[in-house]
């Protein structure tokens, strides 16, 4: 089984069928999954991705994660979040400093704990992204018209052509140079939208270059906190 490398979405599970006809992909476990047939070269698969990308990523929004057991879900430099199973009516999320409790009754639905979970990320997001976004804005000479906190997994930001930015509150998993860069990698959209050669001469100075390493140790994450 070979595997693709994806900014977007990761590491991409390409596996080789004789009774397929055609190349397809899909996602299956919160992953994008590919078939192909014998003999078939990974860039077949790697087209069909780019023309599929906003497909895949609204997949990926609705796609069932693996169970979330009791423990701490998520542990990075930003925040801890936990999940408890008690006798409760409904989930409760409590909050200290920088640490969130999700308390959840028996036999909730994932989905349900997964959404709580969410939540702790986007208000802990909204905490830290703002003033991150500023401050390397001013440092590097940059404007930007707004900034919206989403809770995207298909794709860590964007950046549209009227200069508004997104940031997908799963940046809180990430350690904070990586959210520089991914701050950095769209503030630099605000001057090229395109990912040509003078975007990443951009991107590479900004980050003192360490565009490619950075990049890579991102394609090592996911924006997902299970599955």
């Amino acid at each position: 089984m070979a595997v693709i490398r994806d900014k977007q979405f990761g590491d991409i599970a390409v596996k080789q069928h004789w009774r397929a006809v055609r190349v397809t992909v899909k996602v299956r476990d919160g992953r994008v999954e590919a078939v192909v047939p014998l003999g078939v070269p990974l860039d077949a698969v790697v087209r069909l991705v780019d023309a599929n990308r906003d497909k895949l990523a609204r997949m990926l929004e609705r796609s069932p994660r693996a169970s979330l057991t009791d423990g701490v879900v998520v542990e990075s430099c930003w925040m801890s979040v936990e999940v408890r199973t008690a006798d409760v009516r409904r989930v409760v999320v409590a909050r200290t400093g920088c640490s969130y409790v999700v308390t959840r009754p028996a036999g909730i639905d994932d989905a349900v704990t997964g959404g709580a979970v969410t939540v702790c990320l986007k208000h802990r997001a909204h905490d830290v992204l703002p003033g991150m976004v500023d401050s390397l804005a001013q440092r590097w000479g940059f404007t930007y018209a707004s900034l919206r906190i989403t809770t995207s997994k298909g794709r860590w930001g964007s950046c549209s052509n009227r200069k508004s930015i997104n940031l997908s509150a799963s940046l809180m998993l990430l350690p904070r140079h990586l959210v520089e860069f991914v701050i950095l990698h769209e503030l630099c959209h605000t001057v090229h939208l395109d990912h040509g050669g003078a975007f990443k001469r951009l991107l590479d100075h900004c980050c003192g270059g360490r565009m490619a390493e950075c990049e890579a140790e991102l394609r090592r994450h996911s924006a997902s906190v299970w599955g």
